[in-house]
């Protein structure tokens, strides 16, 4: 996550002839916030009293600055997280749902898969596997 800050700041740093924009660092502030608070439940009305700024405009050049809305990227944060906590822990998949930010467990399935091609039993079971073989 850290890279795509790095990535953003710089590639519009270079567009710009070093200059950079205040749209730019609201980007970056909310990339910062994202994931610092994926856990939180987090809506478009609070991005915009946070930054300032209509959502429809940020989430388009968020979506220019990283190839992602600023939902979409939230998402992968929490799966790559819910990843991390299935594959490290025995915490079952409501908890691990709740533990980063999505409050229903069917919501937090079927955005798994979407994700990752599989749904979070599949990848516990395939993760299990992996372990045994090894």
């Amino acid at each position: 996550m850290k890279i795509t800050h790095e990535f953003v700041l710089n590639h519009a740093t270079q567009a710009m002839g070093g200059a950079i924009k205040k749209s730019i660092l609201k980007v970056d502030g909310i990339l910062n916030y994202l994931n610092s608070n994926y856990m939180n439940k987090i809506n478009s009305n609070q991005l915009e009293e946070l930054y300032e700024v209509n959502f429809d405009y940020i989430n388009r050049v968020f979506s220019e600055r990283t190839g992602q809305t600023i939902f979409q990227y939230l998402n992968s944060i929490r799966i790559n997280h819910a990843k991390e906590l299935i594959g490290t822990t025995n915490l079952n998949f409501s908890e691990i749902a709740y533990l980063t930010g999505i409050e229903d467990q069917y919501y937090f399935s079927k955005i798994f898969k979407k994700y990752c091609g599989v749904t979070p039993t599949q990848y516990y079971k395939d993760i299990k596997r992996k372990s045994m073989n090894q």
